[in-house]
């Protein structure tokens, strides 16, 4: 795994909040994906919880849940600090090499920051049950057209690009069978400014006639997926 930005203030610079705003709804998401796919969690593990919002949020709505946040930047930890619950604390370190396994891996806008993302898949499909992806889908037309690519790698490190087939076949790829999966419209429900909000108007009018075409053409969604480990 690349780190190295992760790990000398590169990101943080770049990202001081480390997206923590953004994690009541990936929270959110998760727990719709439990309830569609009828997972009861008996131990959830956060890889990749950055800043500690998703897995805090996680810890409250299962409280008799035992639930850990892995970060490998010392950055993003010591941001966790601000969450607290009975059920849960945060681990600085590689989930991938600590010796313990888990009910069920969430993984939220992770993969595609990893130089093996193909091996990092097949090593927690090893170590969990069931797994869930929160996979940001930038391969549109729209960020195609405006080029926002160097904007993903520079500032956001996404080293890898994804549209709903490539990362569904990513995962399958890797030996995880996908149980269930649906698209997020992040773009539209974390538009906290007016700018932001009037920029989503075209993405609204398109996904109410189709979803799929308003992600292929726009983009602003990611793909959560239910997959279950070997």
């Amino acid at each position: 795994m690349i780190v190295d930005r992760y790990r000398d203030g590169r990101y943080l610079s770049a990202n001081p909040t480390w997206h923590a705003e953004d994690s009541s709804f990936k929270a959110s998401q998760v727990k719709q994906a439990i309830e569609r796919s009828g997972i009861t969690p008996r131990s959830i593990v956060e890889v990749g919880c950055g800043a500690g919002g998703i897995v805090a949020e996680l810890a409250r709505a299962y409280p008799s849940v035992p639930c850990v946040g892995f970060e490998v930047s010392e950055d993003a930890h010591r941001l966790c600090a601000q969450h607290r619950a009975s059920n849960l604390r945060y681990v600085l370190g590689d989930f991938v090499h600590a010796d313990e396994n888990v009910d069920v891996v969430v993984c939220c806008d992770v993969f595609e920051h990893v130089d093996d993302y193909v091996g990092f898949l097949r090593a927690l499909g090893a170590k969990a049950r069931h797994l869930i992806f929160n996979i940001p889908l930038d391969l549109s037309v729209g960020n195609i057209l405006l080029r926002r690519f160097d904007d993903l790698r520079g500032r956001y490190g996404h080293l890898h690009y994804f549209t709903r087939e490539t990362a569904l076949a990513t995962l399958e790829y890797a030996g995880l069978k996908v149980r269930t999966e649906f698209l997020a419209n992040g773009g539209i429900a974390r538009a906290a400014t007016a700018k932001k909000r009037l920029a989503a108007i075209p993405r609204v009018i398109v996904g109410a006639i189709s979803e799929e075409l308003s992600c292929r053409l726009m983009g602003g969604y990611s793909l959560v997926v239910v997959a279950d480990g070997y």
